[in-house]
């Protein structure tokens, strides 16, 4: 954390405490790179950027989906209630662990949470995967007999929308920051279609 002000000043972009933020070299000249940042009246400008500029693989498929779309990403990954913050609890201590040592410097030392914390915060994550799992199988339809998505995986089916992503990527920052804990725990609930949703987005994950 101590590297963001210097990060976002040396991409031309003044600092700020809403992220994330990117840079696209190769939409504009090498001199003048081509900066997107979410702000906290528009948590789409990155995604509308990059539909725009990028619309070879759309994620939205329909685009008449986009306000739908817009508020489950909003309530799964931002709401007070939702499942990004019933996250939290059970991934700051792993994820202290990865930080550097000016961060953990800035942010305090870590205390862990006593077991009758950490049992409600598992509750707590349960009920809400529990409570997405019921949405979801109102995807489940296999009476047309046409082929549709029929798991309840997907939010839109049978295309990968960008719902399906900001989920997925919950479940990627349980895997790398919650330690083996947490997501061998969470893959397996629900019938299993967390770890399925991980695959159908698996050949979108990049790694650098």
């Amino acid at each position: 954390m101590e590297d963001v002000e210097k990060t976002l000043r040396s991409i031309g972009c003044p600092p700020r405490s809403v992220l994330p933020v990117i840079i696209d070299p190769s939409s504009s000249s090498a001199v003048t790179p081509r900066v997107v940042m979410n702000t906290p009246t528009d948590s789409m400008a990155i995604v509308d950027y990059l539909e725009k500029t990028y619309p070879a693989r759309p994620i939205f498929p329909d685009p008449s989906s986009r306000a739908l779309q817009s508020l489950w990403v909003h309530w799964v990954t931002q709401s007070e209630g939702g499942f990004g913050r019933a996250l939290v609890p059970l991934l700051v201590e792993g994820s202290l662990g990865r930080l550097g040592e000016g961060t953990k410097g800035w942010v305090g030392p870590d205390k862990g949470m006593d077991t009758e914390t950490k049992k409600k915060a598992w509750k707590e994550l349960k009920d809400q995967l529990d409570l997405i799992a019921l949405f979801l199988d109102r995807n489940v339809d296999d009476t047309a007999g046409d082929g549709r998505e029929v798991e309840g995986v997907l939010v839109q089916p049978p295309e990968i929308s960008y719902a399906d992503f900001a989920l997925c990527s919950l479940f990627v920052w349980m895997e790398r920051m919650g330690g083996r804990e947490v997501w061998a725990e969470v893959r397996g609930w629900n019938g299993g279609r967390w770890a399925m949703l991980w695959e159908k987005c698996r050949e979108y994950m990049d790694e650098f």
